[in-house]
């Protein structure tokens, strides 16, 4: 017997698109999210909360790892927070300048690290960034190693995000350099609790060119590469 679990949606008849994000409070707890004319939170199945999404019309979601992708009338969204901001993530989508809007996606589909879009301009590919991650955190949702994610996006004008983890609390630098290894800017230099963390690099000040972002954290150093294009 179905029982309706629909208290908070404003729109209820018009669901398209539910999904389930790993927690990391605990075993047992819950995240779902319901897509419509905006997307809905659940922590309990039963009632709902509305939350700030800069689309509407979903259609369709598809989870990696903790990321939370969102088909929508105007192109792909990713939330990599469990809802609270969005990243447009249509780059590469076909583009129509007279609506200012990418394609519509109907459906989304995860094969391997390829992000599938059936959309009403065809099916899309797109490989997923190397700082998305597959694997779920441990049951206590905490890092188990120190890791540097690629920025995204990259390139990128004038910001980007940098994200990271720690498996324990740790004193850190992150550091920016040009090409001739001149620091040109230090986003982080404090000392950071375990878990994951991103910052937003500015890169407006700097002329359009290859750089180079370095994390150390304790022992560990990890450096890689940015690309401004202005």
């Amino acid at each position: 017997m179905w029982t309706n679990v629909s208290s908070g949606l404003s729109s209820a008849r018009d669901v398209r698109a539910l999904a389930v994000i790993p927690s990391t409070e605990g075993i047992g707890d819950l995240n779902l999210f319901a897509g419509g004319d905006g997307v809905y939170l659940s922590t309990d199945g039963a009632r709902w909360d509305s939350m700030s999404v800069p689309f509407s019309d979903v259609r369709a979601f598809t989870v990696v790892g903790t990321n939370l992708f969102a088909g929508t009338l105007s192109g792909v969204y990713l939330s990599t927070n469990r809802g609270t901001s969005w990243i447009d993530f249509s780059s590469g989508l076909q583009y129509d300048s007279t609506t200012q809007h990418y394609c519509a996606v109907g459906s989304l589909h995860l094969h391997g690290t390829d992000l599938f879009a059936g959309t009403d301009c065809g099916v899309w590919r797109r490989q997923l960034p190397e700082w998305i991650t597959f694997e779920r955190s441990p049951e206590n949702g905490m890092p188990v190693a120190f890791r540097l994610h690629q920025n995204y996006p990259n390139p990128f004008n004038p910001s980007t995000i940098i994200k990271y983890e720690l498996h324990k609390s740790s004193m850190v630098t992150l550091s920016v350099y040009d090409m001739l290894g001149r620091e040109v800017s230090v986003p982080v230099n404090e000392r950071r609790d375990a878990g994951v963390h991103e910052v937003t690099f500015d890169g407006s000040g700097l002329a359009s060119g290859v750089y180079f972002y370095r994390l150390q954290a304790g022992g560990f150093v990890q450096s890689k590469r940015l690309v401004l294009l202005k």
